[in-house]
């Protein structure tokens, strides 16, 4: 199973992992809930999802960073794997390729290229190099050396499996229906949600499976309990909005269902330990987020559905009655001052809000028909990105006082859409269109950032951490050192991945580190290191 390999060959090479970055500098998190085939060996689980590779280490619950379209995983569905103990590497079959994977380098080895899909991959004898591989309903028997191929004894095939005791115990799983009815209805129930099994393998537990399924990822099964704990790996959806880190978490926000389903998740800053909250549960955000503030007494969520907070040390969140459907969708945040308490400013599709603690409402409205896309607040003043330009005004000192938006001044470019916002202490940056401009204090005139030249596209995320600015577009990422005018630029392709449609865009940046950040893209969230 996996979904188990025939086939017309030609040699072909490696796949693509692109040039200049060490596996470490790039790490892809995406939607990995659809297991697609499994393999095991003596101490890790091997876990094949539509978003990519994960392993397991069974005795110590803990997983490797995964391995990604980034690392030269195949950018579809596998249909089958399976661990081959003779040389202890792991064979995956996908879009008519078998790619051999070595869990020690954490790169691929091989790959041989087929023109038929692959349903089925069983190691051959112990003192070869044949696989015995299905497609079409016919076993072939492959020699990976040569390359060359025959059409398999079925008695061959049959020995083979029957000497691997995962196989064997897989085959005969699949054969008993009562089992098959147990399992699936511990998947489901492991999540409160529908999960079909689409792989299974024994784990190194007496009586225990890993269930590989369409929707609730990894389920670790009980046979003789009949119960089924979910396995936790990544959000849960398409794409990612927004992205929040901190020394010790980070958090993120898909930017839209996939299959139905959606979750946001947050990690540990090591990414073992998970949380998720799917909408359909009565605990989470009922609908998609766009952005994510992090507050020293909790998380600040903002969509479709309007806002939603959720303290510190709790499991479920709550929804921010004053801020109604008039105002969705919520399009930006940032931390608010002025305010008793903690607060937040909230850019709408009706304006700039200032929402005090959950449940005491809002204190401030303006700019009710105007759209704010974009926030911050710094050097005294509260900075909104708008379709029209760049508007301020002075932080209101008490709760309910009057004030009115001013345009900012200095040049035509600063009525320009506003893309992005961020600021660090008294300097405020501003992504109009194509270029960034900063204004480097209270008194200092707005003016064009020369060190960041003109963008390829639309700026659409900004963040500064120590003197290191990024800057986001859907051509590239940029990464400034202010202070010494140093650049370095990294694309779409070569460097960061594209969606899965083609997509590329920068919706979001938490920076980690001067070297070190998360951009939230069409194809999930990647973390990267970079050198500069």
């Amino acid at each position: 199973m996996g979904i188990l390999v025939g086939l017309l060959l030609t040699a072909s090479g490696l796949p693509a992992q692109t040039g200049g970055w060490r596996p470490d500098e790039r790490v892809l998190i995406t939607d990995f809930g659809i297991v697609t085939a499994l393999a095991r060996s003596s101490g890790s689980v091997f876990v094949a999802t539509t978003g990519g590779l994960l392993t397991f280490d069974e005795a110590f619950e803990r997983s490797e960073l995964p391995i990604t379209v980034e690392d030269g995983f195949p950018p579809v569905a596998p249909t089958a794997m399976v661990f081959d103990r003779r040389d202890r590497s792991v064979w995956i079959a996908a879009a008519g390729e078998l790619l051999q994977f070595d869990p020690f380098s954490r790169r691929f080895r091989d790959r041989i290229s087929v023109r038929q899909p692959v349903t089925g991959i069983v190691p051959g004898e112990a003192s070869g190099s044949d696989l015995f591989v299905r497609t079409l309903g016919e076993w072939w028997r492959l020699d990976t050396f040569s390359r060359d191929r025959r059409r398999a004894q079925p008695g061959a095939v049959l020995a083979a499996i029957d000497a691997n005791a995962d196989l064997r115990a897989r085959q005969e799983a699949l054969l008993d229906p009562f089992f098959l009815d147990a399992a699936q209805q511990a998947a489901r129930t492991s999540y409160a949600g529908s999960a079909r099994i689409l792989d299974l393998i024994p784990s190194r537990d007496a009586y225990g499976w890993w269930l590989g399924t369409a929707g609730q990822s990894l389920v670790s099964y009980d046979g003789i309990g009949r119960v089924g704990r979910r396995t936790i790996f990544g959000p849960t959806g398409e794409g990612m909005s927004s992205v929040v880190a901190t020394g010790t978490e980070v958090w993120f926000a898909p930017d839209v269902p996939l299959e139905g389903r959606y979750a946001v998740a947050v990690a540990t800053a090591d990414l073992q330990q998970w949380r998720a909250w799917r909408a359909d549960s009565s605990r989470a955000v009922p609908d998609l987020v766009s952005d994510l503030v992090r507050l020293p007494g909790g998380i600040w969520a903002g969509g479709e559905s309007g806002l939603h907070w959720m303290g510190d040390g709790r499991e479920e969140w709550r929804q921010e009655r004053a801020v109604d459907l008039s105002y969705t969708p919520v399009l930006g945040m940032a931390s608010a001052s002025g305010a008793s308490g903690e607060a937040v400013w909230v850019g709408s599709a009706r304006g700039l809000l200032r929402v005090k603690a959950v449940g005491a409402g809002i204190d401030i409205a303006v700019m009710p028909s105007t759209a704010v896309g974009s926030v911050v607040e710094a050097d005294g003043r509260v900075w909104m990105g708008t379709d029209y330009g760049l508007y301020s005004m002075p932080v209101p000192d008490s709760i309910g006082q009057t004030v009115q938006p001013q345009r900012a001044e200095g040049s035509s470019a600063l009525r320009s859409p506003v893309g992005a916002l961020t600021a660090s202490g008294d300097t405020v940056y501003a992504g109009l269109e194509r270029e960034v401009w900063w204004r480097a204090g209270r008194d200092a005139p707005w003016a064009r950032l020369e060190s960041v030249g003109r963008a390829r596209a639309r700026v659409s995320a900004l963040a500064i951490h120590d003197g290191v600015l990024w800057v986001g577009s859907a051509a590239e990422l940029t990464v400034v050192d202010v202070g010494r005018g140093v650049v370095a630029s990294y694309s779409f392709g070569p460097d960061l991945p594209p969606g899965p449609r083609g997509e590329t865009a920068i919706a979001d940046i938490a920076v980690v580190s001067s070297t070190e950040a998360w951009l939230a893209l069409p194809a999930g969230a990647i973390r990267l290191h970079v050198r500069h």
